[in-house]
């Protein structure tokens, strides 16, 4: 998603894309959900730290390890980790808008 330019920013349906591309079934009404509440700067698009603000862990020692590596190609294990985390995160705000 962000490995060739950071500063780039995705769309929902980039987004979407990309999850399915790693292999995460998510919904495109997912993808706008998960863009509408990550959206800091409010402009429809995830940014780099938009999204990792999303899937970063709040520990700062942790989230410092993890910003420090520096990954070129993603293992399967990795994206196995990353289609776990996407998909709590998708069901979090699918729980939290079904409150709404």
């Amino acid at each position: 998603m962000f490995c060739s330019a950071p500063n780039k920013r995705i769309s929902a349906q980039q987004l979407f894309e990309s999850l399915v591309d790693l292999g995460v079934q998510v919904g495109t009404q997912d993808c706008n959900l998960i863009v509408s509440r990550y959206d800091g700067d409010m402009d429809g698009k995830l940014g780099y730290w938009e999204f990792a603000n999303m899937v970063l862990p709040i520990d700062v020692q942790q989230r410092y390890e993890l910003e420090q590596r520096h990954v070129v190609e993603l293992d399967d294990e990795i994206k196995f980790k990353i289609r776990r985390i996407i998909l709590s995160i998708v069901d979090a705000e699918n729980t939290v808008e079904s409150i709404r």
